[in-house]
């Protein structure tokens, strides 16, 4: 036994040596789009060269196909911006048809964003707000979509534009665009006829006032001049402006200028077409602080300079009715003993002198507003949402009432 046990230990089993080997991941699969921007009756979309519509360097697209119904998103190749027809990478997605919109932002957050069914589809949202870009407007303020079966994109815009060219020597910071009529001009976003040459693309949301405008912000300012002026662009959606509309330029120093087109067929948008207006000096006319209230009514002085505000314990208001009817609104200064009450004769619009009388006038108002019981002609400056802003010129004192209970 010893013998046995001595003879079984004399074998050693040594493990065999592991080489090692470099491991590498296997690289994803990629492929790149070529894509071509629709050059429309004048400048729009991404950034402007000369006449042209080009890409801007960090675009991004989103494509869609029956295996991608959530998207993928792909990125225009560095050294493509400036052209109008550039390459777009990202991850291998298989076959078409392919569906894409610029810019894939657009459909962030929106789950589905793609439908097959009944007809082909993409939905998405857009925003009120822009930014002022020089020559151009701001990166990804047009939504443009293509289709194609192979891999060669040829993207239409949605929208159209509106052009504002200003000379003076002010430097202005932000333009509110304003439609006259019920249009949505940002929300939810619907696109059908994605591959015909007239996409569309409906905006819908709930008529309230939070829909109904643009915003154009511009930065710290960009500087007027007494030469060519300089020109803002604002995208808007197709059939915008019908009923006409009315834009705020707002200045660095708080000061702001309303302008006002009516109702026309030449300020009606149209799709990847501009919308010129004539230029003009920049002459600042009211307090920024007095059109940009935000309460349902609010009483000012000195609205055509700094604007001043008053404040008030209390107001009521309630529609009177006859023929004309009337808005009637109480205003109340507990803390300094006074209230006034106005009666502002209705329909009113914007741009357009309107009736007020001044009623039971108690105390020391500090504002110029007239005998009690006087009647005085003020003008609406600015009618939006259920809100007007009406100014007495005479006195420089303006109010904002709410229309409606």
């Amino acid at each position: 036994m010893i013998g046995l046990m001595s003879t079984a230990c004399t074998d050693q089993l040594t493990p065999a040596a592991i080489e090692k080997e470099n491991l590498v991941p296997e690289k994803e699969k990629t492929m790149v789009f070529q894509a071509s921007l629709e050059q429309p009756e004048a400048a729009t979309k991404t950034s402007l060269d000369g006449l042209n519509v080009v890409w801007t360097e960090g675009d991004k697209i989103r494509i869609f196909n029956h295996s991608h119904q959530d998207g993928v998103v792909f990125t225009l190749k560095a050294g493509d911006g400036g052209k109008t027809s550039g390459s777009f990478e990202g991850k291998d997605i298989g076959d078409g048809p392919y569906y894409a919109i610029y810019p894939a932002s657009v459909t962030d957050g929106t789950d589905p964003a793609f439908y097959e069914t009944p007809s082909v589809s993409i939905h998405g949202e857009i925003g009120p707000n822009q930014s002022y870009v020089a020559n151009s407007f701001g990166n990804g303020a047009n939504v443009a979509v293509a289709s194609a079966s192979d891999l060669n994109l040829s993207f239409k815009n949605l929208f159209g534009t509106i052009s504002f060219t200003l000379t003076g020597d002010a430097t202005i910071t932000k333009i509110n665009v304003y439609t006259r009529g019920s249009d949505i001009l940002n929300g939810y976003l619907h696109i059908t006829d994605i591959d015909t040459d007239n996409p569309v693309g409906e905006v819908a949301a709930d008529p309230s006032a939070d829909h109904l405008y643009k915003t154009l912000s511009c930065g710290s300012g960009v500087a007027l001049n007494d030469g060519d002026g300089v020109t803002f662009y604002i995208m808007a959606p197709v059939d915008a402006f019908a009923k006409g509309f009315f834009v705020e330029f707002i200045d660095d120093a708080g000061t702001a200028m309303i302008k006002s087109a009516k109702e026309s067929s030449k300020n009606v948008v149209k799709r990847s077409g501009i919308i010129q207006m004539s230029a003009f000096k920049y002459t600042p006319q009211y307090s920024a602080s007095f059109l940009s209230e935000t309460k349902d009514f609010a009483a000012y002085s000195a609205v055509t300079g700094s604007g001043t505000k008053l404040s008030a314990d209390q107001f009521a208001s309630q529609s009177v009715a006859g023929d004309p009817g009337s808005r009637s609104v109480r205003f109340q200064n507990w803390t300094d003993g006074y209230s006034f009450s106005l009666n502002i004769i209705l329909p009113i619009n914007h741009n357009q002198a309107v009736a007020v009388d001044v009623e039971n006038l108690l105390g020391d108002v500090p504002l110029a507003i007239g005998s009690a019981e006087e009647s005085k002609e003020m003008k609406v400056i600015k009618k939006f949402g259920n809100r007007a802003w009406v100014v007495d010129a005479a006195t420089s004192v303006g109010y904002v009432v709410r229309l409606t209970d």
